[in-house]
């Protein structure tokens, strides 16, 4: 399931994504490395888009691709452009969080 996917699921399902009881005993650390390790899912998910599209368009300009399943490229170039775009916002919020974070008085 691609990070798309579960930003899609949990939207669709009208619930925002909360912490489960489990997450709510865990401490930070555990909680940091949960999101690594999510984040780091996310990203080979990426990449596994990226290799997809690559392979189709290789399958295309070497002419294994029959024109009318052209549109399958298309897709799934679009899919892995709207997955970069995604992450780059994620990114971006991220270090804005940091930003406001380090900003903070003690």
């Amino acid at each position: 399931m691609t990070l798309i996917d579960q930003i899609s699921i949990n939207q669709v399902a009208g619930s925002p994504i909360s912490l489960s009881s489990k997450a709510n005993k865990m401490g930070a650390a555990d909680l940091g490395e949960k999101f690594g390790d999510f984040l780091n899912e996310a990203m080979n998910s990426l990449s596994n888009q990226q290799k997809n599209v690559e392979g189709l368009e290789e399958a295309f300009v070497k002419g294994d691709l029959p024109i009318t399943d052209a549109h399958q490229l298309t897709i799934a170039a679009e899919q892995a452009l709207i997955a970069i775009e995604t992450t780059v916002q994620i990114r971006n919020k991220a270090i804005e969080a940091y930003q406001e974070i380090m900003r903070m008085q003690i």
